[in-house]
C-alpha cells in the first residue's frame, strides 16, 4: 500500500463524524496533502531505555498522526543503546549506570533494531539515527577510556549536564572507533541521514591535551573551535563517501560548517538565512514535549516551563510578521544542572527534584520570528530542548534548507521527546498525547484550515482512538 493511501485513510478517519450510527457515508471527494513533507518525532532513549514493544506502539501512534520521520536519539552521556559488534563494551558496560546499586539501563540488539526498522517501514516511517559526537559521549568513554583526552572516565555518568570529558580530537584511535561505529550504523539504517549531535562540546580537555594541541598545529587551525569544525568535517567526509548526509545541532558551525551538512540551530539564528547552507533553527516556542502541561504540583515534566495543548496548536512554522502568540509559560524553581557536569542525577531530575540557585527560565520567543520573505527556505521544524549555560532550555526548530551549491527546497516539522524528566513509558505517552495531535494538525493543515474550536470538538475522538491503540493519553479534563 503506497504511503499516500495510508495517509489518506488517516485523513478520512479525521473527517468522519463518529457520532453517526449508520455504516454508510455520503459520496464525497476528499482532497488533502501535507503542508510539510518531513513530519517527525524525536525520542530520547539515551537518558532512559524504552522497550521494543513500546517503540512499536509509539510508531503506530506516529503513523496515526501522519508523522513520517522517527529521529532516534540512541547515545548519550548516561547510556549507549545500540549494539555495535565491533565494540561490545559499548553495551556490556556503556548501556548501564549506577554501579554501587542495582544497575539501570538496557540496549537494542542489531536484530531488535532491524525489527523496529521493518515495523516503521511498514508504516512509511523513516528512522533517522543519532550518534552523539564529539560531546555527550560519557557512556562511550566509560566503555573505552582511551577515547578521551585523559583516559580516566571509567563509569557511565549518572548526572545530567554538559560534561567536560569528550572524544579526543588529537588521537587517530578516536576516528578509527567512530568510523567503525558509523559503518555498522550505516549498514543497519537505510536512511540517507545520519545525525551526529555535535552540541555542547566543552573545549576544556582539548585546551590541556597535548595530542589535541598538536592536531591544531599540524592542521594550522586557529583554536579549539576550529578543531571542532575540523572534527566534524572529517566525519562529514566519511559519511559523504558512504552516500549519507550529516545533520547536527548548531555547534557544528563553530569554526566553519562542513560542506553539505545540515544544521539544527537550537539557539536561533535567523540572521544566518541566505547563506548556502542547510539550517535548522530552534527558536524558543510551542513544542517542548518535556514541559509540564499545567501548573499543578503533581504534573510530570520539566519544572521550568508549562506548555498547554492550545499553545501547541497555535504554533505556525511560518509566523506572520510580527508573531504575537503566547509561548510556553516560564516557571521559576530551584534546580541543578551545572555546565561542569555536576548536575543532579537523572533519576532525581526525572522526578522534578532539585536544589540550587532558584533560576528563572524565560523563553525568548521573539528571537525566532522568521521574516515572511524567508518562509520559502523552511523545510520544517523540530521541538527540542538543549542546555544553555548549564540550564536546559527547550526550543522549536524551524528546519531551513540551504544545500551547498544546490537549490532543492523541502519542508518538514518534528516534535522531540527528551527524557531527563521522563523515566517511564507511561509518562512518555502522557507527555506526548494529545499534544502530538495538536502539532500534527498544526503542521499538516494550511493556516486557513486551522480551527481551535473545531479541533477541541474532535479531540475526544483522537484520544479515544489513541487509548484503544494501548496508549495512555493525558486526560482532557
Amino acid at each position: 500500500m503506497p504511503s499516500s493511501v495510508l495517509l489518506n485513510l488517516h485523513s478520512l478517519y479525521d473527517d468522519l463524524d463518529h457520532s453517526l450510527t449508520s455504516n454508510c457515508m455520503l459520496s464525497v471527494q476528499v482532497t488533502d496533502s501535507p503542508r510539510f513533507g518531513w513530519r517527525g518525532v524525536l525520542l530520547d532513549v539515551g537518558r532512559h531505555y524504552f522497550s521494543v514493544p513500546f517503540h512499536k506502539k509509539f510508531l503506530d501512534a506516529m503513523a496515526f498522526h501522519k508523522m513520517n520521520k522517527f529521529h532516534w536519539h540512541l547515545t548519550e552521556d548516561q547510556g549507549w543503546r545500540l549494539e555495535v559488534k565491533g565494540y561490545p563494551r559499548l553495551t556490556e558496560h556503556g548501556a548501564w549506570r549506577g554501579r554501587e546499586g542495582p544497575s539501570y539501563g538496557g540496549f537494542y540488539s542489531q536484530e531488535e533494531v532491524k525489527e523496529i526498522l521493518a515495523y516503521a517501514a511498514q508504516r512509511f516511517i523513516e528512522v533517522v539515527p543519532e550518534i552523539e559526537l564529539p560531546g555527550h559521549c560519557g557512556a562511550a568513554l566509560a566503555s573505552y577510556p582511551y577515547l578521551g583526552c585523559r583516559g580516566d572516565v571509567t563509569e557511565v555518568p549518572v548526572h545530567w549536564g554538559v560534561h567536560e570529558d569528550v572524544y579526543c580530537a588529537g588521537k587517530e584511535s578516536t576516528f578509527e572507533f567512530l568510523e567503525g561505529v558509523l559503518k555498522e550504523v550505516i549498514s543497519l539504517f537505510p536512511s540517507q541521514y545520519i545525525h551526529i549531535g555535535g552540541d555542547e562540546c566543552p573545549k576544556t580537555r582539548w585546551r590541556s591535551c597535548p595530542a589535541c594541541q598538536q592536531r591544531i598545529q599540524e592542521q594550522e587551525l586557529e583554536d579549539e573551535y576550529e578543531l571542532q569544525s575540523w572534527f566534524i568535517r572529517r566525519i562529514n567526509r566519511f559519511l559523504a563517501a558512504q552516500g549519507k548526509q550529516l545533520i547536527g545541532w548548531d555547534e557544528i558551525l563553530e569554526g566553519g560548517l562542513a560542506e553539505g551538512a545540515c544544521v539544527m540551530s537550537w539557539r536561533g539564528g535567523s540572521e544566518q538565512l541566505g547563506r548556502d547552507e542547510c539550517h535548522a533553527c530552534h527558536p524558543h516556542s510551542h513544542c517542548y514535549f518535556d514541559y509540564k502541561q499545567s501548573m499543578r504540583s503533581d504534573e510530570p515534566g520539566a519544572w521550568y516551563a508549562m506548555l498547554p495543548l492550545e499553545v501547541v496548536y497555535a504554533f505556525d512554522p511560518v509566523p506572520p510578521e510580527p508573531q504575537h502568540e503566547e509561548p510556553a509559560t516560564p516557571m521559576s524553581r530551584s534546580g541543578d544542572g551545572d555546565s561542569d557536569g555536576s548536575g543532579m542525577d537523572v533519576e532525581s531530575a526525572s522526578n522534578g527534584m532539585g536544589d540550587g540557585g532558584g533560576v528563572s527560565v524565560t523563553p525568548a520567543y521573539a528571537d525566532w520570528t522568521l521574516p515572511t520573505k524567508d518562509a520559502h527556505h523552511i523545510i520544517g521544524g523540530q521541538a527540542s530542548d538543549r542546555l544553555q549555560n548549564g540550564w536546559r532550555l527547550s526550543c522549536f526548530c524551524l528546519l531551513l534548507l540551504f544545500y551547498v551549491r544546490a537549490e532543492l527546497q523541502f519542508t518538514y516539522d518534528s516534535a522531540n521527546v527528551w527524557t531527563e524528566y521522563i523515566s517511564d513509558e507511561d509518562t512518555v505517552e502522557y507527555m506526548t498525547f494529545p499534544r502530538l495531535a495538536a502539532l500534527s494538525e498544526a503542521v499538516w493543515s494550511s493556516k486557513a484550515n486551522k480551527d481551535w474550536a473545531n479541533f477541541k470538538e474532535r479531540l475526544p475522538r483522537f484520544t479515544k482512538h489513541i487509548e484503544a491503540m494501548g496508549n495512555k493519553s493525558r486526560p482532557l479534563s
